[in-house]
C-alpha cells in the first residue's frame, strides 16, 4: 500500500476512531500516537465494538485487529456489512500476521486496507488523512 506523505497527517481534520485490538499494549501505543491527533476509543473484543455500534455510535475509521479472541475482525466486518454497512465501509485491518487457514484465505482475497504492526506512527497519521479525504465525517 502507498501511504501519502508523513505530513499530511498533521493537517488532518479531528476524527472519531474506534480501535478494537485485544492486545493492551497496542491500545496503548494507538492512544500515544493517535490521541493528540484525534478523538479515540478503544475496545478490547470486537463484540463490544459491534454493540457500540449497533446502538447508533458512529465513528470516521474503525481500526480492527485481524485475530482476536470470540469475535474476529472478519466477524465483525461481516456483521457490520450486514447490519451497519456505512461503518463497515471504515473499517481497516490491523494484524501482527494472519495464522489460520481462514485469515490467510481472506487476505489473499479481500480489498481492505490491512495495516502491519508494528506500524510507523507518520505513516499511520499520514493512512488516516488520505481516508478522511475520501470520506465525509460522521459528526
Amino acid at each position: 500500500m502507498t501511504l501519502p506523505s508523513p505530513d499530511a497527517g498533521k493537517r488532518t481534520r479531528r476524527a472519531r476512531l474506534l480501535i478494537v485490538d485485544d492486545e493492551p499494549g497496542v491500545l496503548r501505543v494507538l492512544r500515544l500516537i493517535l490521541g493528540r491527533h484525534h478523538d479515540l476509543f478503544t475496545e478490547a473484543s470486537g463484540k463490544e465494538a459491534l454493540r457500540r455500534i449497533l446502538a447508533g455510535e458512529r465513528f470516521d475509521l474503525i481500526f480492527s485487529d485481524l485475530m482476536m479472541p470470540g469475535m474476529t475482525g472478519m466477524q465483525l466486518l461481516e456483521e457490520l456489512s450486514r447490519a451497519v454497512p456505512s461503518q463497515a465501509e471504515r473499517l481497516v485491518f490491523l494484524t501482527g500476521g494472519a495464522v489460520t487457514p481462514e485469515a490467510q484465505a481472506f487476505l489473499a482475497t479481500t480489498t481492505r486496507h490491512l495495516i502491519i504492526k508494528p506500524f510507523d506512527a507518520d505513516e499511520m497519521l499520514a493512512f488516516i488523512s488520505s481516508r478522511l479525504a475520501e470520506h465525509t465525517s460522521v459528526q
